[in-house]
């Protein structure tokens, strides 16, 4: 699933961004040795340079030579500069070509080329460029391959790159560079795939901090031998026996029509979407040498990405070992894992990304993983384009194909901003062991552990076809199957653990046994919310599987406690006595150890506090002193209040009094970058939001202005309400240098204007505010 995973990582605006700004190349003039060309051949070969750049899509000049190079580079606006020189050897012209960025001086990569004449130097010098600029800067097509690729064999470790390392783009390690055609060790001739494929491995090593233990085994195969290998691998997971189970969850709860084959479903995707794979059973990586046409238009760099995040699950299993998920005893218990895997390799490959685009790594996973938790999968497939066969897919496979990248990423994120990928590397001795738990990250950080459920003996006169647990991300998906999914959403996280017996009796048809615990009030309108599934079932009652199972709608759904049991399926005769059965379990709670130890939240995202009334945030930069008699909140979600709308995931401050008919409210939030146009279109919308939360009837506009806040300029709408004697203010601090901006809003009558003004103007500004480097 390569592709997908590449998908995801180039539709983050935080990537986009990087590849996609502008470059320019400064050719300075060349330095000759020896006489190797005159002048004329010189100024000549300069032009052919900048027209072989040109020729892929890049800017090209010439600069004057005298002084600094990177200063003479950036005086003309480039991005990089081409440092050449030529001496003479035994009759032949040899040029050195090097690459440089011009913001920092660092040099990407050279190349050498030769020749006798000057028609042959030209041709050779023009071609080595191109091949240079295609593999440092993702310019033109995506090279060709070879039909085997040599062995990658082990680099000598190097220091790990920190959280923030912003090293230069593309640079391949010392130790692991790329040898030229003559100069491989073991008779291979290299291609420029072979190259990339090599300069990856080691930039990914060094973002990483992981290392090769052993010889990587690389295969570059053509579409047909491709297809074949990838079918070979789907066909020994893809087995009989799993197939059936998967059909049987299907039918059983209602996750898609009883004619959905699993296996042509489940191929098909992966057919679609495949663009290369680690594989743990050969300990090989295997890549098509023509992308398939989605990424091919995501231009050059997704060739990099797809090497990045399956090399990133090769390193994985040296250093880590993958356990085969078959192994695993249930679908959440493979998928939570999974998690991890391509969690992992998602933040790896948006590290890679990073570095190449010369931004710091740390914020662009966060803002990566910010990007895929705001977006459903199924807005996702919509938007990107990228795969019609997934899109059309019953949501069980969406789901489950899509949750391991995005809240797998999501996870490992909110992991890497405590401790790096050194704390993601403890993750793997201490893996998630559920949905919730990836869906959650804070239930895995802190150790929630589902309840043990028993699994239900299997119906009398029956035989068993499947037993497993649903998870809460499967359990979501069974729930909203007849019912509105935002309705389920509301309760599918409060899952505290489940347990299923599938069996088949005669005639084929099939039974279930599921027992599910929830936390808190849920368990009755879980129960009803199953009760409203019924429709659906007898919808689909009449239909056959292909392999001729069937089921009836017949059902039986009861609460005890925490706990709720659902049997369908059975005779009429058989449903009560398997109903009682399945209550008769007792929950056994697990104990809350957090698998990674105490572990501090970052000050980026560390709520504020009130000490003696004074209010700190080191997450805005920010101190104030809370007037008298108000009443403060600090916290993010839980801060909602009936006049300022629903809760807001950024709010970071609340402040409230009542006197009879006269309010005094304050909210402070952080709100996106927004500009003139979506400056305005805030206001009016906040306002819009204000009125219509508070029923307070129809604002006038009474003022634009600047104000000062905390010593920086603000823009502030007032309104008046008609009816009742409030006035509304909204201002907008810019803060993080224009990343960001502070939304303050204020509701007042004239007693409370003041002292909530004061609250204002009592605002400091306490050194730069850690949310800054996550907004970068």
């Amino acid at each position: 699933m390569s592709a997908l995973a590449v998908a995801l990582a180039l539709s983050l605006g935080s990537l986009a961004a990087g590849a996609a700004e502008p470059r320019f190349l400064a050719v300075l003039p060349i330095e000759v040795r020896r006489g190797a060309i005159d002048a004329a051949g010189a100024q000549a070969l300069e032009q052919e340079l900048r027209a072989a750049a040109q020729q892929l899509g890049l800017g090209a000049v010439s600069v004057a030579g005298d002084g600094d190079p990177r200063t003479a580079a950036q005086a003309a606006g480039a991005t990089h500069y081409l440092l050449v020189s030529a001496a003479s050897v035994e009759g032949a012209t040899v040029l050195l070509l090097r690459l440089f960025r011009a913001d920092t001086g660092a040099q990407l990569s050279g190349t050498r080329a030769a020749g006798i004449g000057a028609a042959a130097i030209r041709a050779d010098a023009q071609e080595k460029l191109r091949g240079l600029l295609r593999t440092e800067l993702a310019l033109g097509a995506p090279p060709a391959g070879l039909e085997r690729a040599p062995p990658l064999k082990p680099a000598a470790p190097g220091p790990a790159a920190g959280p923030n390392a912003a090293a230069s783009p593309g640079a391949p390690a010392a130790q692991d560079a790329a040898p030229s055609p003559s100069e491989q060790a073991d008779g291979t001739l290299s291609t420029p795939l072979i190259t990339t494929i090599r300069e990856v491995t080691a930039d990914v090593e060094a973002v990483r901090g992981l290392h090769r233990k052993s010889t990587l085994r690389v295969e570059v195969l053509d579409d047909a031998e491709f297809a074949k290998t990838l079918r070979e691998k789907a066909r020994l997971e893809l087995t009989p026996a799993v197939i059936d189970e998967e059909r049987a969850r299907w039918l059983a709860f209602g996750l898609a029509p009883a004619s959905a084959d699993p296996a042509k479903i489940l191929l098909g995707v992966l057919d679609e979407q495949a663009a290369g794979f680690y594989d743990p059973r050969t300990h090989a990586l295997t890549v098509r040498k023509n992308l398939p046409a989605p990424l091919l238009s995501s231009g050059p760099e997704a060739l990099r990405l797809v090497l990045a995040h399956e090399i990133e699950h090769a390193l994985q299993d040296q250093n880590f070992g993958l356990v085969q998920l078959a192994t695993l005893p249930d679908q959440d218990t493979r998928l939570a894992r999974s998690a991890l895997y391509e969690g992992d390799a998602m933040a790896t490959m948006i590290a890679y990304a990073a570095r190449r685009a010369g931004r710091k790594i740390k914020p662009a996973i966060a803002a990566a993983a910010e990007a895929l938790r705001a977006q459903s999968s199924e807005s996702f497939l919509q938007q990107s384009g990228l795969s019609p066969a997934l899109l059309a897919a019953p949501e069980i496979v969406r789901e489950e194909l899509l949750v391991p990248y995005s809240a797998g990423l999501g996870l490992v994120a909110e992991v890497y901003a405590r401790g790096g990928f050194p704390l993601v590397d403890k993750m793997f001795a201490h893996p998630p062991s559920s949905s919730h738990q990836v869906l959650h990250p804070d239930a895995y950080l802190q150790g929630e552990m589902p309840d043990g459920v028993p699994m239900p003996a299997v119906p009398p006169g029956t035989r068993l076809v499947s037993r497993g647990r649903m998870g809460e991300l499967a359990s979501r998906i069974a729930l909203s199957q007849c019912v509105d999914k935002a309705v389920v959403a509301e309760l599918a996280d409060r899952w505290a653990g489940d347990s299923y017996v599938i069996a088949q009796g005669p005639g084929k048809a099939l039974a279930l046994v599921w027992r599910s615990a929830w936390r808190g009030d849920a368990p009755g309108p879980v129960a009803n919310l199953l009760q409203m599934e019924s429709p659906c079932w007898e919808e689909r009652a009449s239909d056959a599987a292909a392999n001729g199972w069937t089921m009836t709608s017949a059902h039986r759904i009861r609460t005890e406690g925490a706990k709720v049991v659902l049997v369908r399926g059975l005779p009429e005769a058989q449903l009560s006595a398997v109903l009682s059965a399945g209550l008769a379990f007792e929950l056994s709670r697990q104990p809350q150890l957090a698998p990674l130890g105490s572990l501090a939240l970052p000050l980026s995202r560390a709520r504020a506090t009130l000490e003696s009334g004074h209010f700190r945030s080191g997450r805005l930069g920010l101190e104030g002193v809370v007037p008298a008699g108000f009443e403060a909140l600090v916290a993010g979600p839980d801060l909602a209040s009936d006049a300022l709308g629903p809760p807001e995931p950024n709010r970071e401050l609340l402040l409230k009094i009542a006197h009879g008919e006269a309010p005094g409210l304050l909210s402070l939030s952080l709100v996106s970058t927004l500009g003139d146009q979506g400056s305005e279109a805030f206001f009016q919308a906040a306002a819009r939001g204000f009125s219509s939360a508070a029923h307070a009837g129809t604002l006038s506009l009474v003022g634009t202005r600047q104000i000062e806040i905390a010593g920086e300029k603000a823009s502030e709408r007032t309104w008046d309400l008609e009816e009742k004697p409030w006035r509304l203010r909204i201002a907008l601090l810019p803060v993080c240098g224009g990343k960001a901006s502070l939304s303050i809003v204020r509701l007042s009558t004239n007693q409370t204007k003041a002292p909530i003004d004061h609250f204002v103007e009592s605002l400091e500004r306490k050194g730069a505010g850690a949310v800054c480097e996550d907004l970068e």
